[in-house]
């Protein structure tokens, strides 16, 4: 331990009071919080007015060499970790006048997850969204060496109750690979019994990695789950034989328990590669209201665009097409009486009633002498079956639904014997 951690500062005499400034920077407003170590308050930036949370170590352990190493390593580790889910740190200095450390920070205002847990457990689709937001948090802090090693449900704090915005707050024990060996504690055991990890313990080699805060997240999320923790606690060997398997999942939907399954493996190598594989699991939980979104009703916004753009392509579909939709006049009524139709409208036939071929005009024929019998005018020849008006030797087409009426031919009688036409020649006896 270098000799700036074994530094020493005076003790205070109790609780710091309302109105107190620290460096001239910030002003103390209410106490809000006491842990094992450290008191919280709530105070404000002096020249801003925004909104802060001051962690200062107990009267009583100002002199714990090994509590303000802790103190200044969560400083130091989180200096300069910025992500939306983990509470923001701004610094780490001394008051002048009172000779107390103090680390100010982002002020969230929020009951924890373990008093919202308290009131019920959390529906599957809001354990989805919680999820979703406090592994990308997580695998930041991973991504700089540290390890936060007290994930519980008192160290995430929903701001205004809402989910989607939980935040992970207290990184007191966090261990950094970056600094060295990790916390004065060692890289052993720290944080909550009922939450921490079998390596924690010693178990399957003791080395703690981000893994751990993934055994650890894993736990949060089924107590969420099933509105309560889960059966981990116990005598100390209770306690490391419940960490050997995987713990009892029956009560929790079948939909996250796969990925719960892997969380909480016993063996590290077991769970997923990082808390990047948790943030990515593909979920088979639709988002709706209780996530904080408003999916719902974006999705019968999509559906209205959706018909309206099918209403007008089937729009301009028809007048490109020059189809138009069928009109709705009613049918006539079956009594309504209509024109005849034309013979030529029907594809019929002209009828040959009224088309007689002309009969020759009467030629006179001289009266016979009493030795000369009168000669007979040969007969006209008889009249053919043909259309005069479309030709002798064509037949009109046949109509399927009206047959063509049937065609005859008029009877033709030989013209009347007359007096023979003084004009002709007159035939003459020999």
């Amino acid at each position: 331990m270098s000799d700036s951690e074994r530094t020493v500062f005076a003790p205070r005499a109790g609780a710091v009071s309302v109105g107190t400034t620290l460096n001239g920077i910030y002003e103390i407003e209410r106490l809000i919080a006491v842990g094992g170590m450290g008191e919280v308050y709530k105070g404000r930036a002096i020249q801003t007015g925004d909104a802060v949370a001051i962690k200062m170590i107990r009267p009583e352990m100002a002199r714990d060499e090994a509590a303000l190493a802790l103190f200044r390593r969560e400083a130091a580790a989180l200096h300069n970790l910025y992500n939306e889910a983990i509470v923001r740190y701004y610094v780490f200095t001394i008051d002048p006048v009172t000779q107390s450390p103090y680390l100010a920070m982002e002020f969230v205002d929020g009951q924890p997850l373990s008093e919202r847990i308290k009131e019920g457990p959390l529906s599957l689709e809001e354990v989805d969204v919680l999820r979703r937001r406090i592994a990308p948090g997580l695998h930041a802090a991973h991504l700089l060496g540290i390890v936060h090693r007290d994930v519980s449900p008192d160290n995430i704090i929903l701001p205004g109750g809402n989910i989607a915005r939980a935040k992970i707050i207290d990184f007191g024990i966090a261990r950094s690979s970056i600094l060295g060996e990790g916390t004065v504690i060692g890289s052993g055991f720290a944080g909550k019994y009922n939450y921490v990890s079998p390596e924690q313990l010693g178990l399957f080699g003791g080395d703690v990695t981000g893994r751990s805060d993934m055994y650890s997240f894993g736990l949060v999320l089924a107590e969420a789950l099933a509105g309560k923790a889960l059966d981990m606690g116990g005598t100390q060997v209770q306690i490391l034989d419940k960490r050997r398997r995987v713990p009892d999942l029956s009560g929790i939907d079948g939909r996250i328990k796969p990925l719960l399954t892997r969380m909480l493996a016993a063996d590290p190598a077991d769970r997923l590669a990082d808390m990047s594989e948790v943030a990515a699991w593909a979920s088979p939980v639709v988002p709706t209201k209780a996530s904080g979104g408003k999916t719902p009703l974006r999705a019968m916004a999509g559906v209205a665009a959706v018909a309206l753009l099918a209403a007008g392509g089937f729009y301009g579909w028809t007048i490109l097409s020059g189809d138009r939709p069928p009109t709705t006049d009613a049918p006539p009524a079956l009594t309504e009486t209509r024109p005849e139709p034309s013979p030529q409208a029907q594809n019929k036939p002209p009828e040959l009633v009224g088309n007689e071929p002309a009969t020759p005009p009467p030629v006179p024929i001289p009266a016979p002498t009493p030795s000369q019998p009168a000669t007979a005018v040969p007969s006209a020849p008889p009249a053919t079956q043909g259309n005069p008006q479309i030709g002798m030797n064509t037949l009109p087409p046949a109509l399927p639904a009206v047959p063509p009426p049937e065609l005859t031919a008029p009877e033709l009688k030989p013209p009347a014997a007359s007096l023979p036409d003084p004009r002709m020649p007159q035939p003459t006896s020999v």
